[in-house]
């Protein structure tokens, strides 16, 4: 995930930045120049994938997912809100009561679990 990612940003520098390869994307970069290409990303594309971009894709991932569980668990007290008022108003001695009254009640705690929901 993310910290992978952070973890290879290091190694990666310490990568691209070796003679070996600078003089590797300097002739790329002459080349695509003279020839009208665009060659040279092909030597950093691999890298930059494999080290930085794939474990960021990761860590988007696990984010996903994580928000995914956390809508389900909402959705979830927010049903189970729902059927607690339902009993509540099921019941005798709230039934009773005026209407007025418990039509308020109801009006204003759907509002709530609705203001939860968005």
């Amino acid at each position: 995930g993310f910290n992978q990612a952070r973890a290879n940003v290091r190694p990666f520098v310490s990568e691209v930045t070796k003679l070996s390869f600078c003089s590797k994307m300097c002739y790329a970069m002459a080349k695509d120049k003279f020839n009208g290409t665009e060659t040279a990303m092909d030597l950093l594309a691999p890298k930059i994938t494999s080290m930085v971009i794939k474990p960021c894709d990761d860590g988007q991932a696990e984010v996903i997912d994580a928000l995914n569980d956390f809508l389900l668990k909402l959705q979830e007290n927010d049903n189970q809100f729902k059927a607690g008022i339902a009993q509540l108003l099921a019941q005798e001695n709230f039934t009773a009561l005026d209407l007025g009254l418990r039509d308020d009640f109801l009006k204003n705690n759907l509002q709530r679990a609705q203001k939860v929901q968005s």
